[in-house]
């Protein structure tokens, strides 16, 4: 398999270092990644100002190309001019940190999966719950390899993203893997506040409250248990649901509305 890798967490980071090492073995990869951290900076991308790529040699590891940008920037320019295949899966990760509720939608790991996924390749997010460089990583990866592998055999449509989340008891527990919506409700809302020593008011956002849970299962609650979460993400942000109801409420009793597309008849 040819496998495009990137992250968020840079070029030098463990996570990456350890998806190439246990990829290298049998697949024919390609690392394209942020020259330093870009954690949290969602699907920003880079338009103002170049994009420079130069290789970066990561220990005795693998040598990879690190970009000046953002995450994002690295997939896309990597699919557009670097990669010298045409990728069967795009990975992102190893994110040294969980990604799940609303964190989905500010996770850097995350949206370079679906830089892949808008180009219209399979893609997934990978993520170990982790606070430091000590986790086992390799361990995480060897859990969620064999569903990536089954979902890409059997299920995973081109221009979607897998977002695989791995919390620290299943790397040494028994676990399942549950496919999940993530969760929607609000979470770190809260700011701890105080003085900088030039007497500037500061607030400083925490990870509290986490999401309140719902009656169904949601990737925060499967984490939280110990279990391997799974959502499938796409790139469209559109609410299908609501299109016919916005419609018939704005198109109402309005002269102006668009009509139906008519059929060409012959």
């Amino acid at each position: 398999m040819k496998i495009l890798i990137s992250n968020d967490d840079g070029i030098s980071a463990i996570g990456i270092r350890a998806l190439v090492k246990f990829f290298r073995k049998e697949h024919e990869i390609f690392v394209v990644a942020p020259d330093n951290e870009r954690s949290g900076v969602s699907q920003s991308i880079t338009y103002r100002r170049p994009i420079f790529a130069r290789e970066f040699q990561v220990d005795d590891d693998f040598v990879g190309l690190g970009v000046n940008g953002f995450p994002a920037d690295c997939v896309k320019v990597a699919i557009s001019e670097l990669c010298p295949f045409k990728p069967d899966l795009v990975i992102s990760g190893i994110n040294n940190g969980l990604n799940v509720g609303l964190n989905v939608g500010y996770s850097g790991t995350v949206a370079a999966a679906l830089a892949g996924a808008a180009a219209g390749f399979r893609s997934v997010a990978l993520s170990l719950e982790a606070n430091n460089d000590q986790a086992n990583f390799d361990r995480a990866i060897e859990l969620a390899w064999p569903i990536c592998e089954k979902l890409v055999a059997d299920g995973h449509a081109f221009g979607h993203v897998i977002n695989i989340n791995v919390p620290l008891r299943a790397l040494t527990h028994d676990h399942r893997w549950l496919v999940v919506p993530m969760n929607p409700n609000p979470m770190g809302t809260h700011f701890m506040h105080g003085n900088d020593p030039n007497g500037r008011p500061f607030y400083w956002q925490t990870n509290d409250p986490a999401p309140m849970p719902l009656a169904h299962l949601t990737d925060a609650e499967v984490v939280a248990e110990g279990d391997i979460s799974v959502t499938p993400l796409t790139h469209d942000l559109t609410l299908h649901t609501e299109i016919a109801r916005f419609q018939q409420i704005l198109y109402r009793d309005n002269p102006l509305a668009p009509r139906p597309r008519e059929h060409n008849l012959r």
